[in-house]
């Protein structure tokens, strides 16, 4: 199979993100929400803050590869294997939570999990909406100039990430009106700001105008700022997901830096990591049955430092554990396939 002609980069971007999500999941099944933030909780706040980007970027990847995407009848088709591929994951996660009792209300259940986007299908409801509406950003910023697009930018930032932000910031102190100094109405609409990040990015590789340097210290730097930032407020729970300016500018710092990065991988490593980008969406499905059958035992230790600490092993596990079954799906799919081809013949 020919890969000459793919961007690497972006792969690996789409399967950072994947392991991103993961790592995201971890602190939810973990109960990390539940504790009260100490000095030790700082580091560990570091790397969900950083794990919170995994949305955004497979967005921003979205705008990055989409910018000269219009509807027509090739477009709808690829929204429609979206919903057929996602729907045939509902499938095999309503199947698991029946025990793999095949019945009528096996089908019943399926097509309202599928109706309902149950387990992590939010995704799905998100990203068919966006792939509507996102013809309309290609049209505009095609007709504008690197300077027009920059200030879109701006404004889209101002108007969804900065309200929620400042929201977060101040909303537990009595009175305060430095939460509402700017209109929050938008907030719901986030995807449209990251998708808008990578369609400028797609028409300037380097819309940050700094070296890698100061993209990593930038990077670094807001990382650090915002768990101290979460310490001090006590921030849990942010809002609006996804939105606040510390993710804004963490996702953007991790998809410029390694956008621009001089990346080379044997082909072998290129072939499985080319894979993984491929079937982001259905592991991302998938995850939910290897988050059910690890966190139970992980829960099993009380000590929130040693249980939180185990982050990289529990994390590491589950993207392999996600990676076998969607080669199991992948092997299913395909023997369906070539059976559907010869009934037709």
């Amino acid at each position: 199979m020919n890969f000459s002609k793919r961007n690497i980069n972006i792969d690996i971007i789409k399967t950072l993100a994947l392991l991103l999500v993961i790592g995201l999941h971890f602190f939810l099944y973990t109960k990390f929400y539940s504790i009260e933030y100490t000095l030790i909780s700082i580091p560990f706040v570091t790397v969900r803050n950083i794990t919170m980007t995994c949305v955004p970027l497979f967005i921003v990847v979205t705008g990055y590869l989409n910018k000269d995407k219009t509807w027509n009848r090739k477009y709808y088709l690829n929204i429609g294997r979206i919903y057929l591929l996602y729907s045939f994951a509902m499938f095999i996660l309503t199947l698991v939570d029946n025990k793999y009792a095949i019945n009528t209300i096996l089908f019943k259940t399926t097509l309202i999990n599928i109706l309902h986007y149950k387990y992590y299908g939010w995704y799905i409801n998100m990203y068919v909406g966006l792939m509507l509406i996102a013809p309309i950003i290609n049209i505009s910023f095609k007709n504008m100039t690197d300077i027009t697009r920059k200030h879109a930018m701006l404004n889209i930032i101002l108007a969804i990430s900065i309200p929620v932000t400042l929201l977060n910031l101040f909303y537990g102190i009595r009175y305060s009106i430095l939460g509402y100094i700017l209109p929050n109405w938008w907030s719901l609409t986030w995807p449209l700001l990251y998708y808008i990040i990578g369609v400028c990015f797609s028409y300037n590789k380097n819309i940050l105008n700094r070296n890698s340097k100061f993209t990593l210290k930038l990077l670094a730097i807001t990382s650090i700022l915002s768990a101290l930032v979460y310490y001090k407020f006590q921030i849990y729970v942010e809002s609006g997901l996804h939105i606040n300016i510390f993710i804004v500018i963490i996702t953007t710092c991790i998809f410029s830096w390694l956008l621009n990065l001089d990346i080379n991988v044997n082909s072998k490593l290129r072939t499985s990591i080319i894979f993984v980008s491929n079937n982001t969406l259905l592991a991302y499905l998938l995850s939910y049955i290897v988050d059910n059958i690890t966190y139970p035992f992980v829960n099993q230790i009380t000590n929130t430092t040693i249980r939180f600490s185990l982050f990289p092993v529990v994390v590491a596990l589950n993207f392999i554990l996600t990676i076998i079954l969607v080669i199991i799906v992948r092997i299913i799919l395909s023997t369906l396939s070539k059976s559907i081809k010869l009934v037709k013949r």
